[in-house]
């Protein structure tokens, strides 16, 4: 994942954080979501960070695939975490999710509306959900990939 010159993402609670360089202050956090497998195992999704390269890794899966209901990640522009979403079955997490990401990303870390943060949280969020639904059609797991190119696009052109 190539970020913006300036920026760089940074592990943080299994998924990612990018870092503004000048200043060393957050610009948004990524969490991923779960898998719920086909047998019925929820299976939490962590992220690792090396440079520019950023792995999703599903725990107690052997192997490199998973058959199962992916739900997408959440997210916060600014210092604060992503507010986690209560349970919700599969056909709703979406909705929810991205409602939350929306408001929480309407708010800088004093509570005050920055334009910049509620632009960067909207192409997150327009990522978020381009990639699922193609990841959905294609058979990957392409929300935390959609979010973290949502992430770079809202720095460089939101202003």
């Amino acid at each position: 994942m190539d970020m913006p010159k300036g920026t760089h993402l940074t592990a943080y609670k299994g998924g990612v954080r990018a870092i503004d360089d000048t200043d060393g202050s957050t610009i948004a956090t990524i969490l991923p979501g779960t898998v719920k497998a086909a047998d019925g195992t929820t299976r939490k999704i962590n992220v690792s960070v090396d440079g520019n390269k950023v792995t999703q890794i599903i725990d107690g899966v052997t192997g490199s695939t998973i058959e199962g209901t992916v739900t997408p990640p959440v997210f916060s522009v600014g210092t604060a975490d992503p507010a986690p979403v209560g349970a919700a079955s599969a056909k709703t997490a979406l909705a929810q999710k991205t409602a939350l990401a929306m408001r929480t990303a309407s708010s800088d870390k004093d509570g005050n509306k920055s334009d910049r943060m509620a632009c960067i949280g909207q192409k997150v969020t327009t990522g978020i959900i381009g990639d699922f639904f193609g990841a959905i059609e294609a058979g990957g797991a392409g929300a935390m990939a959609g979010a973290l190119g949502g992430l770079a696009a809202g720095i460089v052109l939101c202003k």
